[in-house]
């Protein structure tokens, strides 16, 4: 409950790293894994609650904005302005970019049934 309630910046993306006592953010930089774990568990909620959906629909939007490149790379870190960073793209956010998105997929065309 702890990173619903403090991890996630109001300006869009999860925060790096959270105080888990008091919330405080420690890193509000914010890597591509957890938006896509994010994607991931908002996939386990009912198909048809309009919560889920809304934040399906901010999650991607979110992603799509300022993480997918159109080259079809992502930016892999985005600095406490949601400004991309320059970093090498290492293999294991390719793995979570795959799950995060055939999840929604998956989830979707349950809810198209």
């Amino acid at each position: 409950q702890q990173a619903i309630t403090y991890g996630f910046d109001p300006k869009g993306g999860i925060f790096n790293q959270i105080d888990a006592q008091s919330g405080q953010v420690i890193d509000a930089e914010k890597r591509i894994w957890p938006m896509t774990e994010y994607l991931k568990a908002l996939c386990t909620h009912k198909a048809d609650d309009p919560e889920t959906i809304n934040a399906l629909e901010n999650t991607l939007a979110f992603l799509l904005s300022h993480y997918f490149k159109k080259d079809g790379t992502w930016n892999e870190y985005l600095d406490a302005h949601n400004q991309a960073k320059a970093h090498p793209l290492p293999g294991t956010s390719s793995y979570h970019i795959f799950l995060g998105l055939i999840e929604v997929f998956d989830w979707s065309t349950m809810t198209a049934s």
